[in-house]
């Protein structure tokens, strides 16, 4: 019964992005000038850590922003549709998938803009694309949680900048860490570990951010 309301909450949520395409166009926008005034102050070619930090940097940004509307910009009657209708754990998983998916998009632009502007030192594409998808998926567990917990305060995003940082610290910090093991090449069995670390966190902050959301969207 969970997983049906999980895909009826999915296509949902990718039903209203697509209607409302300025919302996904804006964060490309906003990808796209990040990118562009880091193509303007760096215009010779920059080395591995400072692209590295660079990249990250932008797609915590991004993640911030994206993931900030999960909940802030549900109306009251769809939240209390969903309230009545739907499972709190398909609420939350539904939208931590979705928002994986969009960081995930995202990131891959990013990627790409960095590639044409600034060029890349990525010498295994595939495992890097494997990072991004992983880290995103801790990213939009943490945020999503946030986003629900800033929604039922009425905060707005202030308060979920303030909570998302904390939480976000021991991830970002592992994903830059692993990310740069990657671009530098250095053997398997190092940026392995560090991967299974990451791997780890993201478990614990989706079961953490089920465990927890129940108690939030019943308050």
């Amino acid at each position: 019964m969970i997983a049906s309301q999980i895909r009826w909450l999915l296509w949902k949520d990718f039903a209203v992005e697509w209607k409302q395409k300025f919302s996904f166009t804006g964060l490309l926008v906003y990808v796209a000038a990040n990118v562009f005034i880091c193509y303007l102050t760096f215009t010779n070619a920059i080395d591995i850590p400072t692209w590295n930090a660079l990249f990250w940097i932008i797609n915590s940004l991004i993640a911030m922003n994206a993931v900030a509307k999960s909940f802030m910009s549900e109306s009251s009657g769809a939240l209390l549709f969903q309230y009545v209708m739907f499972h709190p754990l398909a609420v939350i998983v539904s939208k931590i998938i979705f928002n994986t998916i969009l960081l995930s998009v995202l990131s891959i632009a990013t990627l790409i803009l960095f590639d044409v502007m600034i060029g890349n030192n990525i010498n295994n594409l595939s495992l890097f694309i494997l990072c991004i998808i992983t880290a995103n998926f801790g990213m939009a567990s943490i945020l999503t949680l946030v986003s629900g917990i800033a929604a039922k305060a009425g905060s707005g995003s202030a308060m979920m900048a303030i909570l998302a940082l904390p939480l976000l610290f021991p991830l970002i910090l592992v994903i830059t860490h692993l990310s740069k093991n990657i671009l530098d090449g250095v053997p398997d069995f190092v940026y392995q570990k560090q991967l299974y670390i990451l791997i780890s966190l993201d478990s614990l902050t989706f079961a953490l951010s089920c465990l927890l959301f129940p108690f939030i969207w019943k308050d």
